[in-house]
């Protein structure tokens, strides 16, 4: 039997596990990339990202989340019998609250779910949080929940690491082939994408071609541009004196989301003497191109919060900061379905700020996609035009604001 031949366009985490997923199911995979691999502007390329399956009152992705750290367990297990670190962390997670959690909040909701699926969390009071997570001022958190099933990836190395191992498994892998157009004929009257050409003057046919290109999508599909925004949201990593190494640790301070609905701020633990903090919302429109400096008013906001509710940090040493672009859905779910206008392209994208942690399966679901096996997920995260004039109205709205 001929492999059908694919090529993934991206290798951050959508590609990277996608090449993966097809390579496992005997496709003829080649993954390219616009620039390095891991990418230093993709949304993937960083120290560490969340992995929990807090999502308020939707199950579908706690149940997706489920699925993950099985994968998550099976990839760590994989790694350490090749005498490898493993590079997901249970650490736990925090969610506190200034105010006691509400019937209809994201914080009671998401308590709620998980003792629905009989995780049973943990539920905060001011004095369990200060006696078990120290660096936490007192009196700044009145409520909360602990999950201790919940923790982070290291995302960089993970992206390495899937890459080293696509690569074993007969995966072709090119950086700097940044993809000019898409290559198409036509077919009984359809348009099909038959591979792309790059401004390297290289050309990659193929029988099916996969987008995973993030916040650059828009430029290879452009009949997508009102259906995806680009989004910017601060993140800051700050070098920790090693005398408050200890109050840091994976133990003592695990993954946190301070009253993430109204704040918006998230953090880790420290990882290699540093501690990553950023913030997570609405953030500001962006293209692609836009600077990714961080602006004196989001590093007061920061310095305000940490003065507050983390002490030990209000001072500690700022070693970088920059802006992470989130390619958004207005609705928030992924986006991995094939292009109902042109044969042979599917676009895997949207992550919309939370789709690393799902790494072990988003090549699955591609996959499924690949192959029309049809699943809720697979349903949710369709080809969705309706939100071309849901996302323009919004875009507008925004800009009419500035």
């Amino acid at each position: 039997m001929i492999k059908k031949r694919v090529l993934v366009v991206g290798a951050g985490i959508f590609g990277a596990s996608t090449a993966l997923a097809l390579s496992d199911a005997n496709y003829d995979v080649v993954l390219i990339d616009a620039g390095p691999i891991p990418h230093p502007l993709a949304t993937s390329t960083d120290i560490s990202k969340a992995c929990r399956m807090e999502y308020g009152s939707d199950l579908v992705y706690m149940e997706l989340m489920e699925e993950a750290f099985l994968g998550w367990d099976r990839w760590n297990k994989e790694w350490q019998e090749q005498g490898l670190a493993p590079l997901f962390h249970k650490a736990g997670i925090l969610f506190l609250t200034t105010e006691p959690m509400s019937p209809g909040s994201f914080e009671l909701d998401s308590f709620t779910a998980l003792r629905t699926k009989n995780w049973n969390p943990q539920r905060l009071s001011p004095s369990l949080l200060k006696e078990s997570f120290p660096a936490w001022s007192e009196g700044g958190f009145q409520d909360g929940l602990f999950n201790p099933q919940a923790g982070f990836a290291e995302s960089s190395k993970v992206v390495r690491r899937l890459i080293e191992m696509a690569k074993r498994k007969g995966v072709e892998v090119l950086p700097n082939c940044p993809v000019k157009e898409l290559m198409e004929t036509e077919v009984a009257g359809k348009k099909k994408v038959t591979g792309a050409r790059c401004s390297t003057g290289q050309s990659f046919e193929a029988d099916e071609v996969i987008l995973c290109t993030g916040v650059w999508t828009k430029r290879l599909c452009p009949e997508l541009d009102q259906c995806f925004k680009i989004s910017s949201h601060p993140v800051f990593h700050f070098k920790l004196p090693e005398r408050h190494r200890e109050f840091f640790s994976r133990e003592r301070f695990p993954v946190f989301a301070a009253d993430v609905t109204q704040t918006g701020v998230y953090g880790f633990p420290v990882i290699d003497g540093i501690i990553k903090i950023a913030t997570h919302g609405l953030g500001q429109l962006v293209t692609p191109d836009s600077p990714r400096e961080v602006s004196q008013s989001q590093h007061r906001t920061l310095r305000n919060f940490l003065k507050k509710s983390v002490p030990m940090l209000k001072d500690a040493e700022l070693v970088e900061s920059r802006l992470c672009f989130y390619c958004d859905t207005q609705d928030e779910d992924f986006w991995i379905a094939r292009d109902p206008a042109r044969a042979g392209l599917t676009v895997a994208t949207g992550g919309s700020g939370h789709g690393f942690k799902f790494a072990p399966i988003l090549g699955d679901i591609v996959l499924n996609v690949i192959d029309g096996q049809q699943s809720s997920w697979t349903k949710k995260f369709s080809w969705r035009p309706k939100l071309r004039q849901e996302m323009g109205n919004e875009e507008a709205r925004a800009h009419n604001q500035e």
